[in-house]
Formats: C-alpha cells, structure tokens, sequence
C-alpha cells in the first residue's frame, strides 16, 4: 500500500515542485518590479484594532490548558489509553523485530531527529496513516494556529504597537514590525523539539487524535468567546468571503516563493548541524511571511492557506524522497 501509494505521488511530486520553481522566479520577479516602483507586494488593507485584550489572550491560554487537562485525563480514565510515551530505540528493537519499527525502506531516516508526523509515517506506513495526517496537521493544524499566533496574538500585539506609536511618533514604515516579529518567535520557540528517541506510532496517535480535539474545542470556544464577549465582528476575525479567490491566489503565490529559500535552509542548517534538529529556524522564517501576509490584508485565509498547502507539501517531500523507491 505505502509503495503504490509512494509510485503515484513521486511523479506529481516532480512536477509540483517544478511548478514551484518557476512560479517563484515569476512571482519574485514581479515582486522586485513592484519594489523598484515604490509599491509593496502585498497591497496594505488597514482595519480598525482588534477588539481583544490580553485579558482575552490569557483566558484563551487557560481555555488550552483546561481542555489539554481534561483531554488526557478523559483519554487515560475513560478510554484507558496509556499516555506515557514508550521510547523504542534501536537497541531495544533490532531489526525486523517488535510491531512499532519502522517499515522496509525506511532505515534511513534518523528518527530521533525527525518531526512525529515523519516518525509515525515510518512507523506506520499506508494510506489510513497518510489520510490520517492530512485531516490532522494539513487541514485543524494551520486552522488553530494561525487563530491563535496570527489572529489573536498578532492581533492584540498590533493593538498595543498602534499605542505606542501615538506615543513615540516613530515612523510608518517600522509599523507592523514588531507584532509580526514576536509573534513569529514565538511560534517557532514553540515548535522547538530535542534529539530525542522516536515514540511508539500508538502513542503518537492517540497524542495526535487528543491535539486535534483541543484544537478544534479551543477554535470553537475563541470564536464563540470573542464574538459574544468582545462583539468581533467577522472582519474583526479576520474574514472577508467576497475576498476568497484572492485570498487564495495570493496564498499559492506566497508559496511558489517560499519553497525553494525555505527548504534549501533547512537542508544547509541539517547539513551544518547533524547533531541538531534545526526546524525552529526555517520555522520562524516561516513564521515571518504568515504575519507579514496577515498584517497586509488582516485577513487570516491567506496565512491559513499558505500553511496548509505546506504542510501538504511537507507530506509531500516526504513520500517522494524518503519512501522506498
């Protein structure tokens, strides 16, 4: 199943990143020709400051906290799964041995290295698993995040920048800077994992399946708490369906762009240190054109298409240069 199903994305794999390639020549070449005449890529859409505090932030973060709790404790008491990650290293598993090792073709990948998307499909190949992390980290993945790190946090960031500048009078074209940089980091410093052991592919879903509740509990309750409580509007929230199709190019195109820069410093910075897992640096680099696109528009489907279609792409990479050929 893993191989038939390598077979049919390699060779699409090819041809997208080959449409990458030159979509992001044409795409960074119109975006010099702009800056050559004074216009920025992204046109700015200004908006009124999001009506949000950091009373609201923390309530949101003791929101995520609370349903983790519950979540874990639900899964252990209720279902009676076992949340304690059991590590399985080489040593303790050889090869061909134990029901979590990786498949036939895998032995490659250094999975105390690799994100647990990578360690579980190697773990468990086969389409239930690629479907599975596609429903998980390509469509309620970037969702929740870019609700949380762009919308709300960067939102509120910008609303606390806009004080300061009627303060200090510093100039217009530093405005944005800040909020899109702190949130970035701290979207990165969030994503930082250890070398460490790869866990079991049981334990890895069902922490999987808990994230993806949380997730989507938390969203539900953001939504709800902002548009009761702090009367958001859909605009506010950072939506604008007449602005869809556009929403949509621009995310494709910001795409094109990032691809090749984006993955060509992962590879130099794992290159440059075997040792390490690197992912926070292109990830906060990453992290930088999603808040640089949602400050332009303030709206979050292009930051939240952007990240979908990378995290597709990721899965993508991954079967069409690590799976057995």
């Amino acid at each position: 199943m893993n191989e038939s199903l390598a077979e049919i994305i390699r060779p699409l794999a090819g041809l997208a990143a080959l449409a990458a390639f030159v979509g992001g020549i044409a795409v960074w070449r119109f975006a010099l020709r702009r800056k050559l005449r004074g216009v920025a890529a992204v046109a700015f859409e200004p908006r009124r400051p999001v009506p949000w505090t950091g009373w609201d932030v923390l309530v949101l973060l003791a929101a995520y906290v609370l349903l983790v709790s519950l979540a874990l404790v639900s899964a252990e008491s209720l279902l009676g799964w076992d949340l304690n990650p059991s590590r399985v290293g080489a040593a303790e598993t050889p090869p061909g041995e134990g029901p979590e090792r990786a498949a036939a073709g895998y032995e490659s990948i250094e999975l105390d290295r690799a994100h647990p998307i990578v360690v579980l499909l190697a773990r468990r190949p086969g389409l239930g698993t690629f479907l599975f992390c596609l429903a998980t980290v390509v469509v309620m993945t970037p969702i929740a995040e870019e609700f949380f790190f762009r919308l709300v946090l960067q939102g509120w960031f910008e609303r606390i920048e806009l004080r300061f500048r009627r303060l200090f009078r510093y100039s217009g074209r530093m405005l944005g800077t800040g909020p899109v940089f702190l949130s970035s980091l701290l979207f990165a410093v969030l994503h930082a994992r250890d070398v460490e052991a790869p866990p079991e592919a049981d334990y890895l879903v069902r922490m999987l399946l808990i994230d993806t509740l949380v997730k989507g509990l938390l969203l539900v309750f953001g939504v709800v708490y902002l548009r009761r409580v702090r009367g958001a509007t859909l605009e506010d929230l950072g939506l604008k369906l007449d602005k869809l199709p556009h929403d949509a190019g621009l995310a494709v195109a910001s795409f094109a762009a990032l691809f090749v820069p984006l993955y060509a410093i992962q590879w130099g910075l794992s290159e440059l240190l075997p040792g390490s897992v690197t992912d926070p640096a292109p990830l906060f680099l990453f992290a930088l054109a999603l808040g640089y696109l949602y400050f332009r528009t303030h709206r979050i489907v292009p930051a939240v298409l952007l990240h979908m279609i990378f995290n597709a792409a990721a899965l993508v990479v991954f079967f069409a240069t690590v799976a057995p050929k």
